[in-house]
């Protein structure tokens, strides 16, 4: 599998929703410091073309099929 930076973000129309998925549009977290555990919250800020900046709180959860560190291989695009 390979990934592909979505470089131009996801284009969502006006009125329309975007739902992200493991296996479909996602987003992935660089740079971590540690690992993340399940259960915990992560702040984030969204940042769109017109709606300006819309901060949001991740829990993080664990998913059937992912395990911890599985995604080190992966290469992208």
């Amino acid at each position: 599998m390979r990934m592909r930076l979505a470089s131009g973000g996801f284009p969502i129309a006006p009125g329309a929703t975007l739902t992200l998925s493991p296996g479909g549009d996602h987003l992935m977290l660089t740079g971590l410091k540690r690992p993340l555990k399940s259960g915990e919250h992560i702040a984030a800020t969204l940042r769109f073309a017109r709606a300006g900046s819309v901060k949001v709180d991740f829990q993080v959860q664990s998913g059937p099929g992912v395990a911890p560190g599985s995604m080190a291989g992966m290469k992208m695009n």
